[in-house]
Order: structure tokens, then C-alpha cells, then sequence
């Protein structure tokens, strides 16, 4: 089956449907799915933590700090 999604008379036949944006699309959808398959699998989780905790991290920096703010922060009850 994988051979056939690269073969010229498929291409040929997509863009004949569908025009070269098809072609495009079809292409782009394949490189997708080929992320969620064995080594790539592991790369894109490994790139989507990075990203994510890296996200998490810059968020918490520029939250304002919570020590000495509020009732009873003195010592005072």
C-alpha cells in the first residue's frame, strides 16, 4: 500500500481530480502520519515535552510571586 501512495499514476490521478493543491495536501497528511510511527513516534513526543514544559515553565516565571502578599502575611492575626 505504500507503494501505491507513491506511485506516478496515483499522483497523477489526485492531481486529475483534485489539482495540484490535492497533491499537496495528500502529501502533507502522509509526512503527518508517518510521525506516529516507530522511531519519528518517539522524536515527536520527546520535541512535544520539550515544548510543552518549556511553555509551562515561561508561564510560572512570569506569574506574580505569592510570598509576603495577603492577610496575616505579618505575622498578625
Amino acid at each position: 500500500m505504500h507503494d501505491f501512495h507513491h506511485s506516478k499514476k496515483y499522483r497523477h490521478d489526485l492531481e486529475a481530480y483534485g489539482g495540484k493543491m490535492t497533491v499537496v495536501a495528500n502529501e502533507l497528511v502522509r509526512w503527518f502520519e508517518s510521525l506516529f510511527q516507530g522511531k519519528s513516534l518517539a522524536m515527536t513526543i520527546t520535541c512535544l515535552s520539550i515544548a510543552l514544559s518549556s511553555v509551562i515553565f515561561l508561564v510560572a516565571r512570569h506569574l506574580p510571586s505569592n510570598t509576603g502578599s495577603g492577610p496575616g502575611a505579618d505575622g498578625g492575626g
